[in-house]
C-alpha cells in the first residue's frame, strides 16, 4: 500500500481512482443516459435482485430522497419495476425490467473492461494481496464506527 513519508496510508489513491474510472465510465456511459446515482442503483439491485428503498439508501449511505429521486428518473426510463410489497403494503420492491438488465449487463461489462485495462500488469498474486489489504483495512475501518 502506498505511504506518505510518515508511513502512513496514502488516502489519496482511492478517491483517484476512483475519479479516473469514473471520468472513464462517463465517456462509455454517455450512450445509456444515465446519471452516477442512476448507474449505482441500477448494479446494486442487478446484484441483489428485489430490494426496498430503504435498504438501497442504507447500503450507499445516501438520504431517501436522493433515491427516489433516482428511482422515480429510473422508473421514467422504464429501467426499473415498482411493486407493492404483499407482506408490507407500505413498502414497494424495486426490481429491473429486461431493458434494466440489459443497461446493468452493458455497465458490468465498462466495468470489467477498465478493470481489466488498469490491471493488466499487475499479477494475479499482487491482485489477491491488494483485495486482501484492502479489505484488512476496510474492515479495521468499520470498527471504528461501532
Amino acid at each position: 500500500m502506498p505511504t506518505n513519508e510518515e508511513g502512513k496510508m496514502n488516502l489519496r489513491i482511492f478517491p483517484a481512482l476512483i475519479k479516473c474510472f469514473k471520468d472513464y465510465g462517463y465517456l462509455k456511459y454517455q450512450s445509456l443516459e444515465m446519471k452516477d446515482t442512476e448507474i449505482m442503483i441500477c448494479l446494486f439491485i442487478y446484484y441483489h435482485s428485489s430490494i426496498n428503498q430503504d435498504e438501497i439508501a442504507r447500503a450507499h449511505g445516501l438520504d431517501k430522497t436522493t433515491i427516489a429521486k433516482a428511482l422515480s428518473k429510473l422508473e421514467e426510463k422504464k429501467i426499473i419495476l415498482r411493486k407493492v410489497n404483499p407482506k408490507n403494503r407500505r413498502e414497494n420492491m424495486i426490481s429491473l425490467t429486461d431493458m434494466g438488465k440489459e443497461k446493468a449487463t452493458q455497465l458490468i461489462l465498462i466495468r470489467d473492461k477498465w478493470v481489466k485495462e488498469v490491471c493488466k500488469t499487475i499479477s494475479e498474486e499482487d491482485m489477491d494481496t491488494f483485495e486482501r489489504v484492502c479489505n484488512e483495512v476496510l474492515n479495521n475501518a468499520e470498527k471504528l464506527l461501532e
